[in-house]
This record gives C-alpha cells, sequence and structure tokens, in this order.
C-alpha cells in the first residue's frame, strides 16, 4: 500500500474539484490540501514542499478518481488501467521504451491549472471556475550512446472535454518511426513521427478513451 492509494480520491477543498498528490517511497505523501488537526481547518501546501528525491508516484484525486504516474519509469495508472508509451524506429525496428524502465526516473515534474470566467446573460455578475487540471512530467530518456529523446508528457483533464495526453518529443538524431500508446500492455494507439533533423520537437495530442 501507499499514501496515493490509501488517500480518499476527493478533493477536500469546495474551490476545486480535484487537487495533487505526492506519494513517497517510505509511504508517506503530501496532498495539496490537508485538514490541519489544530483548529479543524483546511490548510494548502505548495508544490514547492515536495521532496523530489524520494518522490515515488505523483497525480491528482478527485470526484472518486485517482490519476497518477510512476515516477520510476514514468508509467500512468487512469481509470485502474495502466498506460505506457514507446517509440519504434521504422527503419531498423527497434523499440525505445521510454515507459516502464527503471533506468529513467521522471521527477522533474508538471502541475498546473487553467481557468476560465463564467458571466451571466445580463453581464452584472461573473464567476472564475477551474476548467482545467494538467499533470506529467519532463525528461531525457538516453538509450545507450546510440539516442536520446527529449520527452514530455502532460495528462490533460479539461471541463466538458476527453481527456488526453500532451505529448513532446525531440531526437537526438534524424529519426523515422512511431510512437505507441500501450494500455495494459497492448497498443491502442499509434502516430507516425518523423524528426528529419536532430533536436526538432514533435507535439502528439493523444485522445484517451477507456471502457
Amino acid at each position: 500500500m501507499s499514501y496515493i492509494t490509501d488517500i480518499n480520491p476527493v478533493c477536500i477543498s469546495t474551490n476545486q474539484q480535484y487537487m495533487w498528490v505526492s506519494d513517497y517511497y517510505d509511504n508517506t505523501g503530501l496532498s495539496e490540501f490537508y485538514l490541519d488537526p489544530i483548529d479543524n481547518t483546511i490548510k494548502k501546501n505548495n508544490i514547492e514542499s515536495i521532496n523530489k528525491s524520494i518522490l515515488n508516484k505523483f497525480g491528482l484525486v478527485g470526484h472518486g478518481l485517482k490519476m497518477y504516474y510512476d515516477v520510476l519509469g514514468g508509467t500512468f495508472f487512469i481509470r485502474d488501467k495502466q498506460l505506457s508509451f514507446r517509440i519504434v524506429d521504422d527503419t531498423t525496428g527497434i523499440t525505445y521504451s521510454i515507459s516502464g524502465s527503471s533506468k529513467f526516473y521522471y521527477n522533474d515534474l508538471i502541475i498546473y491549472k487553467q481557468g476560465m470566467s463564467l458571466t451571466n446573460s445580463n453581464l452584472s455578475n461573473s464567476t472564475n471556475i477551474i476548467s482545467g487540471y494538467y499533470f506529467g512530467f519532463k525528461g531525457k530518456p538516453q538509450f545507450d550512446s546510440e539516442i536520446s529523446f527529449n520527452y514530455k508528457n502532460i495528462f490533460c483533464l479539461e471541463l466538458n472535454k476527453p481527456v488526453y495526453f500532451d505529448i513532446t518529443l525531440s531526437s537526438s538524431r534524424e529519426f523515422y518511426g512511431k510512437l505507441e500508446l500501450l494500455v495494459n500492455n497492448k497498443v491502442t494507439h499509434s502516430y507516425e513521427v518523423v524528426f528529419e533533423k536532430a533536436n526538432t520537437s514533435y507535439n502528439i495530442k493523444f485522445p484517451l478513451v477507456l471502457s
């Protein structure tokens, strides 16, 4: 068991629907909001308070859901599904697993929110709401001396929209292949990626439909 698997999947703040949660290797953790036992009020932790050196898992909880990724390897867990990514070189047939490898420790985490203002019909009042929650990481998986990738992966949860992954990639050399999404170790999506020269960024938005 761990901090993130044991936590009640409800955001205790009334101002937003989800909150971030960090899980440490010693089975402790830190959440964006917590109930102070001294004065029984809800307090907030700063994202800078997260100890990245012992970070095990990181993600969001709310509405009965837990959505997070394993920092060691970068595998996501969304709605009880395991989601990972790999890159296949069409020229050589070599597969580069940018998820699930114990060689890669993705503790350079990303977390942010997007807001919007709702105004009533006579423009007399407006309400600010959070319309999007985003979390993920960036890293540079290195595969021996052969090739490395700059890899940024953000899980995007937006109001009244399908969820998706926003992935940015670049390669240390010219590369022709595909980026594959695996759900429970089975390929469900495949997108062509072409790097005509080294260090050119490529952005892909993976729609996510989970039964």
